[in-house]
């Protein structure tokens, strides 16, 4: 019966500590105090902050990180830096500047639209060759087993 109990008390000291174990592990940095009596009401404190060696990077940013991804990230800087532009540049000039950007986007769409197509062509040119590669074969190989007949 004790070595039950005593297995019990184990088991639930052992579960507190691993529970404390993962909370540490998302500290950053570990706090290290000490207290120094240096008469009736005086101390001397030494405080020292120090990196956590256990320190688990993932849990830390799943428990206090963003859920943004880059993507909203990318796209917040963006807008910062057009506000930042239009305030710099003026409503004028900044407009004019966003149509140059359009017009440049356009141009390399339709240069990528271009060449995929281009590419649709040869590729469809060279199974074209094949296919017609093929059908001389079989034809010829259809002549020769015909006058043996």
């Amino acid at each position: 019966a004790a070595s039950k109990i005593q297995a019990h008390v184990r088991g639930m000291l052992a579960r507190k500590y691993v529970v404390r174990l993962v909370e540490e592990a998302e500290w950053p940095v570990k706090g290290w105090f000490e207290y120094t009596g240096m008469g009736r009401d005086c101390v001397q404190i030494n405080v020292k902050f120090l990196s956590n060696p256990s320190f688990d990077a993932w849990r830390y940013f799943r428990k206090y990180g963003k859920q943004q991804t880059l993507l909203e990230r990318i796209q917040e800087m963006q807008a910062e830096i057009d506000s930042c532009l239009r305030a710099y540049l003026g409503p004028a000039e900044y407009a004019a500047m966003e149509a140059r950007k359009a017009a440049g986007q356009a141009a390399q769409r339709a240069k990528a639209e271009a060449e995929r197509e281009q590419q649709e062509v040869s590729a469809m040119s060279i199974a074209d060759q094949e296919s017609s590669a093929i059908e001389e074969v079989v034809r010829a190989e259809e002549a020769e087993v015909r006058p043996a007949e």
